[in-house]
Protein backbone atom coordinates (compact mmCIF):
# COMPACT_ATOMS: atom_id res chain seq x y z
CA UNK A 1 0.00 0.00 0.00
CA UNK A 2 1.48 3.33 -0.98
CA UNK A 3 1.72 6.10 1.67
CA UNK A 4 -1.05 8.23 0.09
CA UNK A 5 -3.55 5.33 0.07
CA UNK A 6 -2.54 4.40 3.62
CA UNK A 7 -3.18 7.99 4.80
CA UNK A 8 -6.64 8.06 3.11
CA UNK A 9 -7.54 4.65 4.58
CA UNK A 10 -6.41 5.76 8.04
CA UNK A 11 -8.37 9.04 7.96
CA UNK A 12 -11.54 7.29 6.72
CA UNK A 13 -11.23 4.73 9.51
CA UNK A 14 -10.82 7.49 12.11
CA UNK A 15 -13.83 9.44 10.80
CA UNK A 16 -15.90 6.23 10.75
CA UNK A 17 -14.94 5.41 14.33
CA UNK A 18 -15.84 8.92 15.50
CA UNK A 19 -19.21 8.77 13.74
CA UNK A 20 -19.90 5.41 15.35
CA UNK A 21 -18.83 6.42 18.86
CA UNK A 22 -20.39 9.91 18.95
CA UNK A 23 -24.02 8.75 19.40
CA UNK A 24 -22.94 6.30 22.11
CA UNK A 25 -21.09 9.02 24.01
CA UNK A 26 -24.09 11.39 23.71
CA UNK A 27 -26.53 8.79 25.05
CA UNK A 28 -24.26 7.92 27.97
CA UNK A 29 -23.64 11.58 28.86
CA UNK A 30 -27.35 12.41 28.75
CA UNK A 31 -28.23 9.47 30.98
CA UNK A 32 -26.38 11.20 33.81
CA UNK A 33 -28.62 12.73 36.44
CA UNK A 34 -29.00 16.47 36.74
CA UNK A 35 -27.62 17.85 40.00
CA UNK A 36 -29.99 20.23 41.76
CA UNK A 37 -29.15 22.06 44.97
CA UNK A 38 -29.51 25.40 46.71
CA UNK A 39 -26.82 27.77 47.89
CA UNK A 40 -26.85 31.38 49.08
CA UNK A 41 -27.48 32.62 45.51
CA UNK A 42 -30.47 30.47 44.63
CA UNK A 43 -31.35 27.19 42.99
CA UNK A 44 -28.49 25.67 41.00
CA UNK A 45 -29.28 23.10 38.33
CA UNK A 46 -26.13 21.52 36.92
CA UNK A 47 -25.90 19.25 33.94
CA UNK A 48 -27.71 19.17 30.67
CA UNK A 49 -29.97 22.25 30.28
CA UNK A 50 -28.68 23.57 33.62
CA UNK A 51 -29.46 27.00 34.99
CA UNK A 52 -29.36 29.16 38.11
CA UNK A 53 -32.52 30.69 39.53
CA UNK A 54 -31.73 33.53 41.97
CA UNK A 55 -33.87 33.54 45.11
CA UNK A 56 -34.94 37.14 44.45
CA UNK A 57 -36.50 36.00 41.13
CA UNK A 58 -38.72 33.39 42.78
CA UNK A 59 -42.40 34.28 42.75
CA UNK A 60 -44.05 31.05 43.88
CA UNK A 61 -42.94 27.58 44.95
CA UNK A 62 -45.31 24.72 45.61
CA UNK A 63 -45.56 20.96 45.37
CA UNK A 64 -47.90 19.05 43.09
CA UNK A 65 -48.70 15.35 42.91
CA UNK A 66 -49.02 15.04 39.11
CA UNK A 67 -47.27 16.57 36.15
CA UNK A 68 -49.48 18.44 33.68
CA UNK A 69 -50.11 16.86 30.26
CA UNK A 70 -46.98 17.31 28.12
CA UNK A 71 -47.62 17.61 24.40
CA UNK A 72 -44.08 17.87 23.04
CA UNK A 73 -40.39 18.36 23.67
CA UNK A 74 -39.20 21.70 22.22
CA UNK A 75 -35.53 21.57 23.19
CA UNK A 76 -35.11 18.87 25.74
CA UNK A 77 -34.14 15.31 26.44
CA UNK A 78 -36.22 12.30 27.33
CA UNK A 79 -34.96 8.85 28.14
CA UNK A 80 -37.28 6.44 29.87
CA UNK A 81 -38.94 8.43 32.62
CA UNK A 82 -36.32 11.22 32.66
CA UNK A 83 -37.29 14.57 31.14
CA UNK A 84 -34.81 17.45 31.13
CA UNK A 85 -35.06 20.75 29.25
CA UNK A 86 -37.78 22.67 27.47
CA UNK A 87 -41.21 21.19 26.85
CA UNK A 88 -44.66 22.34 25.77
CA UNK A 89 -47.82 21.49 27.64
CA UNK A 90 -51.15 20.54 26.10
CA UNK A 91 -52.39 24.13 26.73
CA UNK A 92 -49.48 25.39 24.52
CA UNK A 93 -47.58 26.92 27.45
CA UNK A 94 -43.85 26.32 27.73
CA UNK A 95 -42.17 24.79 30.79
CA UNK A 96 -38.76 23.57 31.92
CA UNK A 97 -38.62 20.06 33.29
CA UNK A 98 -35.97 18.45 35.45
CA UNK A 99 -37.99 15.42 36.48
CA UNK A 100 -38.29 11.69 36.63
CA UNK A 101 -41.95 11.09 35.90
CA UNK A 102 -43.78 8.67 38.13
CA UNK A 103 -42.00 9.79 41.32
CA UNK A 104 -44.20 12.44 42.96
CA UNK A 105 -44.20 14.94 44.48
CA UNK A 106 -42.94 17.51 42.00
CA UNK A 107 -41.78 20.99 42.91
CA UNK A 108 -43.34 23.72 40.76
CA UNK A 109 -41.35 26.96 40.64
CA UNK A 110 -42.61 30.21 39.17
CA UNK A 111 -39.82 32.69 38.52
CA UNK A 112 -39.70 36.19 37.01
CA UNK A 113 -37.33 35.31 34.16
CA UNK A 114 -38.23 31.75 33.17
CA UNK A 115 -41.22 29.65 32.25
CA UNK A 116 -42.55 27.45 35.08
CA UNK A 117 -39.99 24.90 36.25
CA UNK A 118 -40.77 21.41 37.51
CA UNK A 119 -38.20 19.56 39.63
CA UNK A 120 -38.19 16.26 41.46
CA UNK A 121 -35.95 13.43 42.53
CA UNK A 122 -36.54 9.71 42.39
CA UNK A 123 -36.27 9.74 46.17
CA UNK A 124 -39.45 11.39 47.52
CA UNK A 125 -37.66 12.42 50.73
CA UNK A 126 -35.00 14.28 48.74
CA UNK A 127 -37.72 16.21 46.87
CA UNK A 128 -39.40 17.19 50.15
CA UNK A 129 -36.07 18.31 51.63
CA UNK A 130 -35.41 20.46 48.52
CA UNK A 131 -38.86 22.04 48.83
CA UNK A 132 -38.31 22.79 52.53
CA UNK A 133 -34.89 24.30 51.77
CA UNK A 134 -36.47 26.58 49.17
CA UNK A 135 -39.14 27.75 51.58
CA UNK A 136 -36.58 28.35 54.35
CA UNK A 137 -34.21 30.21 51.99
CA UNK A 138 -36.81 32.54 50.59
CA UNK A 139 -39.42 32.67 53.33
CA UNK A 140 -43.02 31.72 52.67
CA UNK A 141 -43.21 32.21 48.90
CA UNK A 142 -45.93 29.66 48.30
CA UNK A 143 -48.53 32.41 48.06
CA UNK A 144 -47.83 35.71 46.39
Amino acid sequence: MNPKMYKQFNSRWIVGAILLLLPIVLVISRKQDVKIYTDQKGIIIQGIYGMTIPFNNLEQVDTISELPMISMKTHGYTFGNKMFGNFRLSDNSDVKLFVKSGYPPYILIHSKDTPPIYINFEDKFKTIVMYNNLIKSKGDIRFK
